[in-house]
């Protein structure tokens, strides 16, 4: 595609001679210049100051950055109760094998207690 040069109509600004300082009409100006080149280029246009769209733009980017962080966040608490129940469940494997240990040591006392008994 070969770029081209496309040169519309002169555009007439007279009628604002000595109201430069005024917001307003440099806006009505812009406007004006904004319109032409969307008659000239084709396409559309979007009457929104540039302040507006950026601020937008920075609150969409604010919200997604909080619920990143709130998604983070949880995925920390998740991962904190898992170690927190691992943990848990490592203690209690320990106490029932302590339990054991103590329940086979009583056994194998008892049993060393009780006399062997004469067979026949």
């Amino acid at each position: 595609m070969r770029p081209k040069v496309v040169f519309g109509k002169p555009l007439d600004f007279s009628r604002y001679y000595g109201m430069e300082k005024d917001q307003r009409v440099l806006r009505a100006i812009t406007d004006e210049i904004m319109y032409a080149l969307m008659e000239l280029s084709g396409q559309e246009y979007v009457d929104r100051y540039a302040q507006a769209v950026k601020a937008e733009i920075e609150a969409e980017e604010k919200e997604a950055r909080r619920e990143q962080q709130a998604s983070a966040k949880d995925e920390r608490r998740t991962r904190r109760a898992e170690r927190r129940s691992d943990r848990q469940a490592r203690r209690e494997a320990r106490r029932e094998e302590k339990r054991a240990r103590k329940a086979s040591d009583r056994a194998d006392a008892e049993q060393a207690e009780t006399p062997p008994s004469d067979a026949g």
